[in-house]
């Protein structure tokens, strides 16, 4: 079941990566959004090429499969994993409006957000809470409460490519805080 939900996590993941390149291209046809070149597309962004794509999927197996074969969380650390990841999407939504913000495809405009921004929120707070529950087992396996599993590692490989895309962009200056 574990490899089933894991699968099926993977799935769901390459959807959104789909429905937001093509609400970016609806966008641009529709010339909602600047031309390429004026603003960043989501293809011009390594943690869009590669950490949404394949980290992103990697993780996203790994801590389903967890959840599921593994150990269930309580609902208090889910709700909480919950609570924080749109806490965390906030946070990053209003530094995303501001000012030192690079234009792209998701905020095209200081303070604007586009169609494509807005499914990106979602899709962004749907994997900062699955990360979240994955933090939450992590601390549960260094406290002694939950035995260890090699798909923890996976996903430890994983976040790290994840972060490493998402810090390129950032020396790049794709993106500024």
């Amino acid at each position: 079941m574990g490899i089933f939900i894991g699968a099926l996590a993977v799935v769901l993941n390459f959807l959104f990566v789909f429905l937001l390149l093509s609400s970016e291209r609806r966008s641009v046809a529709k010339g909602t959004i600047p031309p390429r070149g004026e603003i960043l597309y989501l293809q011009d962004l390594n943690f869009f090429k590669w950490g949404d794509r394949w980290f992103l999927s990697i993780m996203d197996f790994a801590i389903a499969f967890v959840l599921v074969e593994r150990w269930p969380l309580p609902i208090w650390v889910v709700t909480v994993c919950f609570l924080v990841g749109i806490a965390w999407t906030a946070l990053w939504h209003r530094i995303y409006l501001g000012p030192r913000q690079i234009p792209n495809s998701l905020y095209p405009y200081i303070g604007v957000v586009s169609l494509v921004g807005r499914i990106h929120l979602a899709y962004f707070a749907a994997q900062y809470i699955l990360g979240f529950m994955g933090i939450a087992m992590v601390v549960l396996m260094i406290m002694g409460e939950r035995q260890w599993s090699p798909a923890v590692f996976v996903a430890f490989v994983a976040g790290f490519g994840y972060f490493a895309t998402l810090i390129s962009d950032f020396v790049a200056e794709r993106y500024r805080l």
